[in-house]
């Protein structure tokens, strides 16, 4: 079985000697997830699982980020997230440490926090209007950030990404509009971990039968049509943390995930979506 080199700091060598700690042979090895140097955006965070072998010969991992103890878990999962506080961009040497006694193995990355990353948005989109196709439309590319838009023709307009009407959800394409757009599912929860999204391959918009008013259509993206659960009477929404892919009217790409469906006093149909914009038509993030 292959052993894990034990790669560390002067800083973080300094602090495990101060524990009275010295290499020993009773545990295997240890792997670090993410395996490979990353990067994440200013305001994310990365989950930081480390797997060791054999894992009930360990009695502890701690994490130490750029020779400083960040957190110690005594029991499996070994895992937590990086960083929990704001914190200066810069590149970051991250350590998972496992020990048992007098015995310990390590492992390494590198990240690069927050240096020339995109910027990661949560945005409150006022969707709550009940009228039948009374859409709030939204353009990823306006603004600093993204922005609500006044679209006169939607139908040929390119001025908008995605619409929103109470909890449905559409995207410029399709039955909705002549744009490039469309979507898909990740298969993700942890929008941190989405780090590239596919090129080719999303749905369109379609007419869907409404839930709850059988017999009427409406055009929206069939992908968006479970993105949350709902309980009790009268309903309640609750997201289901879904990240989803999004191409742009004008094919460029987003990642997004649904948050919330009710403003601060409770009110329903202000969907919160957290999303990252890449505006140079790539599909890295």
């Amino acid at each position: 079985m292959r052993k894990t080199s034990i790669l560390i700091t002067s800083s973080a060598l300094t602090a495990l000697f101060a524990m009275g700690l010295t290499c020993g042979q009773a545990l295997e090895s240890i792997t670090l997830s993410p395996s490979s140097d990353t990067a994440i955006v200013e305001g994310d965070s990365i989950l930081l699982s480390a797997t060791v072998d054999p894992e009930d010969a360990c009695s502890k991992v701690t994490f130490f980020v750029n020779g400083s103890e960040y957190k110690s878990i005594t029991e499996p999962p070994f895992e937590c997230y990086w960083p929990e506080s704001q914190t200066a961009a810069g590149d970051y040497e991250v350590y998972a440490v496992a020990y048992n006694g007098d015995s310990l193995v390590s492992a390494k990355i590198t990240i690069a926090y927050g240096e020339g990353g995109l910027s990661v948005y949560e945005y409150m989109i006022d969707a709550s209007d009940m009228t039948p196709d009374s859409w709030t439309y939204f353009d990823f590319s306006a603004g600093d950030s993204g922005q609500v838009v006044s679209v006169s023709a939607p139908e040929t307009s390119l001025d908008w990404d995605i619409r929103l009407h109470r909890y449905q959800i559409g995207t410029n394409s399709g039955t909705s509009g002549s744009g490039q757009g469309g979507a898909y599912y990740t298969g993700e929860t942890d929008f941190a971990s989405v780090t590239t999204i596919k090129a080719e391959g999303y749905t369109a918009d379609e007419m869907i039968e409404e839930s709850m008013s059988p017999g009427d259509s409406t055009s929206w993206n069939n992908v968006f049509y479970d993105w949350y659960d709902m309980d009790g009477m009268p309903p309640t929404l609750t997201s289901k943390g879904y990240v989803y892919g999004v191409k742009t009217a004008d094919a460029k790409y987003a990642k997004i995930q649904t948050l919330d469906y009710y403003n601060a006093d409770g009110t329903s149909g202000f969907l919160t979506v957290k999303y990252v914009y890449q505006p140079d038509g790539s599909t890295g993030f």
